[in-house]
């Protein structure tokens, strides 16, 4: 499958979104990017929805903010974030592919509770990839769903809808269409054509993390 690129010089930058961070939203993002920068990969997530909560809260406290217009300034933290921080984007990528439940929220957020309760099970010099740690991953997880409290069952599923709710920020986006986008056409095409004898053209694009637009065939 051949590919023609096209480039168009001068073309908005990818990280613009509808809201645009003020100074004094700029200088809160700015803090929690550092923490951002500190935290383990899995912590990472949590941040972001710290920062983008933190700066929609200040925005509060003047006027109301309607739905879209809070996830605007969500999408816009994110890029912010993300931007000063390119090379953690993939850190973030799981979180907008996963259809989000109460479960899969607890396995996120309590990954350490997990893990420890794992190497009391098997031994704390037991792998996380060994086939003893995955015998014991569902009876952990299933007793720490069983301890939860009503409050953290009401916090998880609120948190699983925000999270399934939530698009992805353009800086992601970009990334994953760069990395996974040509690599996916090509697939599907060599596909029809094994299995159902089909050739097919494929023409897509997308705008790149440096603003660029591309286009393949």
């Amino acid at each position: 499958m051949g590919r023609r690129r096209r480039l168009k010089e001068g073309q908005q930058n990818v990280h613009v979104s509808s809201y645009v961070l003020t100074a004094d939203d700029i200088k809160v993002a700015s803090k929690y990017t550092v923490q951002y920068k500190s935290v383990e990969g899995h912590e990472k997530l949590a941040v972001l929805g710290d920062a983008a909560e933190d700066i929609i809260a200040g925005i509060e406290s003047v006027t109301q903010l309607t739905e879209d217009e809070r996830d605007d300034v969500i999408s816009a933290v994110h890029n912010f974030v993300l931007s000063e921080c390119p090379g953690t984007v993939k850190d973030a990528m799981g979180m907008w592919f996963r259809d989000w439940n109460l479960k899969s929220v607890v396995e996120f957020k309590k990954q350490h509770e997990i893990q420890a309760g794992i190497a009391e099970l098997v031994g704390r010099g037991v792998k996380g990839n060994e086939k003893s740690s995955f015998i014991c991953y569902q009876t952990v997880i299933s007793a720490i769903m069983k301890d939860l409290s009503n409050k953290e069952r009401e916090k998880f599923s609120l948190q699983a809808a925000k999270w399934n709710h939530l698009r992805a920020p353009a800086v992601v986006k970009s990334q994953v269409a760069e990395k996974c986008g040509h690599k996916m056409m090509v697939s599907y095409a060599n596909r029809c054509w094994e299995k159902l004898g089909i050739e097919v053209v494929i023409l897509y694009g997308f705008r790149t993390p440096g603003g660029q637009v591309e286009a393949y065939v």
